[in-house]
């Protein structure tokens, strides 16, 4: 199609790629691979597009509700909300701390409370940044059939804990578990699978 042709023809340059290899193989014998298979893509000045963050316009006071009838049987309320650009705060990482918070499980939680009421099976929290300039932070939570009935209990009470949050403020507490278990994470991992470790490593390089 002339559309793809088109793309291809904007954007498929090495200067707008990242490569990363893993192998056995001597260096020297790595770079022959590279130059054999990577050397004849052009490469040329390419300019990336650019997303305002407020493409669409903000609520206040208000939320969208989407409802999606569903082929198999699956009971999914997910929220998202709009974040800061994530990229500038990778150091603190502001929203590991929020959904550590509202992921928690253990007593007084959120989940344990959406549980007690016969709602909800699960809940997970995390951000994503599908663009640099696209982040967004999502509850994703499995409800019970009585919690499909009854999704509006389900939002005042994600609701009310983040009021609950907002108004607690986060303790320095918080954040040192959190440091902590990032650097036992850090300094324990397993080593990654061939592939994923080189596209985890190929994607970093596009911000490092």
């Amino acid at each position: 199609p002339k559309a793809l042709k088109a793309f291809h023809k904007k954007f498929y340059s090495a200067k707008n790629m990242r490569l990363a290899i893993l192998s056995n193989k001597p260096l020297k014998e790595q770079a022959q691979l590279v130059r054999k298979y990577f050397e004849a893509i052009p490469s040329y000045p390419v300019q990336l597009p650019k997303i305002d963050p407020q493409f669409r316009k903000p609520l206040k006071d208000k939320y969208r509700l989407l409802k999606i009838k569903t082929i198999k049987d699956i009971r999914m309320l997910k929220l998202s909300f709009p974040t800061i650009r994530l990229a500038n705060h990778l150091e603190s990482k502001p929203a590991g701390i929020v959904a550590y918070l509202i992921g928690h499980e253990g007593e007084g939680s959120l989940l344990s409370q959406l549980k007690k009421e016969g709602l909800a099976l699960g809940l997970s929290a995390g951000a994503e940044a599908g663009h640099p300039d696209v982040n967004a932070f999502h509850i994703a939570i499995p409800l019970t059939a009585e919690g499909v009935s009854h999704y509006e209990r389900v939002l005042e009470l994600v609701f009310s804990y983040i009021q609950s949050i907002k108004a607690h403020g986060i303790d320095e507490g918080t954040f040192k578990e959190n440091q902590a278990m990032a650097q036992i994470d850090f300094d324990w991992k397993d080593p990654d699978e061939g592939m994923g470790h080189v596209s985890t490593k190929v994607a970093l390089m596009f911000n490092f």
